[in-house]
């Protein structure tokens, strides 16, 4: 193999459980050659990790933080924990194909630009059912996940997407350290977007390898805890990226109405999580340039179906709302790109 393919594997594992042998297992039956496969552990448990290290021992190697310091944190640990060239970047609850890091590397080289690389994500509860090809991004700074529940059949080759999906990406090691990795602060959550985000302001492509397959066991079930951090990282990448140029402060409160309305209709732990979340901002660097050189990525339309499903009434209000203050701020409908 050419010294510069070679892989390393970060997983970020906390309190995994059995899940998480099963996602190592998935890495060592991978058809690449010479993968170095590195846990890094957020201060777990549950025993996963001894058990891990017992069951696979020298085929993977364990980095133990002495706290959990978010996904982030432990995601840039294990990058900067290894000198191979492309770093997979990996959630603790996944199962992938035997060739998904072959057909990820395959798409990152073909690319003639610095790119960031997700894989199709399907359900493991249902395979035949996208959990994500990448992420969608909205002015707003809602984020969630493209072709959700579309038929896994339905991608096939590479496609260029807003954003990847923090859960799985690949990227060359060298951009990552140019990028400073994950922004930290979020602790877990849209730091995915974030970087995406970032990548793009200087350049960078975010594509999605859909003939690499993984299985996610994911769920849309918002805890208040969920809620409350979302809403929180949310708000922070929002005025880090985007902010009130241009009287895009509207666009805040219409999400900020569309949050207050899942709150209440979630119940009183849902509506102080929310309360919390202004409580304790986010604070960050402002990105420079920001919103119009993102503007051709942004969605102007809220996901109200995908956050309110089954409940037409919510869905028709917002888009009428979106139609409403799109119209009022006179934002331009931006083309995306052609996919390369």
């Amino acid at each position: 193999m050419m010294p510069e393919t070679r892989i390393a594997a970060v997983v970020v594992a906390y309190n995994g459980g059995d899940g998480l042998l099963g996602c190592l297992q998935s890495l060592l039956d991978q058809t690449v050659p010479d993968l170095e496969i590195i846990v890094v552990d957020n201060a777990s448990s549950d025993g996963s990790i001894e058990r891990a290290e017992s069951a696979l021992g020298a085929d993977i190697r364990v980095i133990r933080r002495a706290t959990n310091g978010g996904y982030a944190a432990g995601a840039n640990t294990g990058w900067r924990a290894t000198d191979a060239p492309i770093v997979a970047i990996l959630n603790q609850d996944l199962t992938f194909e035997p060739d998904c890091l072959e057909q990820m590397r395959r798409a990152l080289l073909d690319e003639e630009r610095e790119a960031l690389v997700t894989p199709k994500i399907v359900l493991k509860a249902d395979p035949t059912r996208v959990n994500a090809i990448g992420n969608d991004v909205h002015l707003s700074g809602v984020a969630w996940c493209h072709g959700l529940g579309s038929p896994a059949d339905d991608w096939r080759g590479v496609t260029e997407v807003t954003a990847i999906a923090g859960t799985a990406f690949m990227a060359r090691r060298a951009f990552l350290e140019r990028l400073d990795g994950m922004e930290e602060a979020y602790f877990m959550y849209m730091e995915d977007v974030d970087l995406s985000l970032r990548a793009r302001l200087v350049g960078a492509v975010c594509l999605a390898a859909c003939d690499a397959i993984v299985a996610n066991g994911w769920s849309l079930a918002l805890t208040p805890w969920k809620f409350g951090l979302l809403e929180r990282n949310r708000r922070g990448l929002w005025r880090r990226f985007i902010g009130p140029s241009g009287g895009l402060w509207l666009v805040l409160l219409q999400a900020e109405a569309m949050a207050w309305v899942y709150a209440a209709r979630r119940g009183r732990r849902h509506l102080n999580a929310k309360w919390r979340a202004y409580r304790a901002p986010l604070a960050l660097d402002v990105a420079k340039p920001r919103v119009q050189a993102l503007l051709p990525w942004l969605s102007r339309r809220h996901p109200y179906e995908v956050l309110f499903p089954g409940s037409k009434l919510v869905v028709a209000a917002g888009g009428l709302a979106d139609a409403l203050v799109n119209r009022w701020l006179r934002i331009p409908s931006a083309i995306r790109p052609e996919p390369m």
